[in-house]
Formats: structure tokens, C-alpha cells, sequence
């Protein structure tokens, strides 16, 4: 967030989870919450630009669950907080 311009986006995917936080996996990846990610996005003084469920990929011939996600840097802002307390 640091090293983005005002106005500046950073665009990610990432496994969803329902509930609250994050978890990880059986097989070393990472599951964020909704919740989780919009509270990440202010404590890093990002604004949520878009945030949407999709398939991000096959894993055993089922479809993996997660979010593509937009995060904006805000106008004025010239420094942010790590994104991780």
C-alpha cells in the first residue's frame, strides 16, 4: 500500500471463507473472509473499489471459491499502515 500512487489500485485473488478472518489450508494456501478483507482495506487506508466472488481454479476436479478484489488508494492519502497489524 506503501508504494502505491494516490488513486493508485492494487487488484488480487484470493481463496474466499465463509464466516469471520482466515484460515489456512490443508495445502498451504491462505482463506480470507469478506469481513476480514474489508477491515484489512481500512486499516490500510485502501477503499474497496470491487470485490467479487469467482472460481479461481480446479483443485480435484471441483471448483476453488474465492474473490477477486480492487483495492484504491485514496486521494491524499501519501502514506498507509502495513496491511498486517
Amino acid at each position: 500500500a506503501r508504494r502505491l500512487m494516490p488513486g493508485g489500485f492494487y487488484v488480487f485473488t484470493c481463496e474466499s471463507k465463509d464466516g469471520e478472518g482466515w484460515e489456512k489450508t490443508p495445502s498451504n494456501r491462505f482463506r480470507h473472509s469478506e469481513t476480514y478483507l474489508r477491515g484489512a482495506a481500512a486499516h490500510a487506508n485502501l477503499e474497496l473499489a470491487s470485490l467479487m466472488e469467482c472460481h479461481l481454479r480446479n483443485q480435484a476436479q471441483e471448483p476453488v471459491p474465492g474473490f477477486a478484489v480492487a483495492l484504491r488508494k485514496r486521494d491524499g492519502i501519501t502514506d498507509t499502515p502495513a496491511l498486517h497489524p
